[in-house]
This record gives structure tokens, C-alpha cells and sequence, in this order.
């Protein structure tokens, strides 16, 4: 990340191990399929 410039690099997808346990996937699903 590049704080002067205000960009960084998307390196990888992350795994579904290292997100945060407390994320409902099926809600966001259901965001975006509206």
C-alpha cells in the first residue's frame, strides 16, 4: 500500500480460513443479487 498515492496491489484472493468468522456470506449473496 502506497500511502501517498493512495493505491495498493491485489496480491490474491484470500482464503476462506483467514476472514473474519463473524462475515455472513449468505448476506452478502443477498446483497448482491439485487
Amino acid at each position: 500500500f502506497d500511502e501517498n498515492k493512495l493505491e495498493g496491489t491485489y496480491v490474491r484472493l484470500p482464503e476462506r480460513s483467514e476472514c473474519n468468522p463473524e462475515i455472513n456470506e449468505s448476506l452478502i449473496v443477498e446483497f448482491y443479487n439485487r
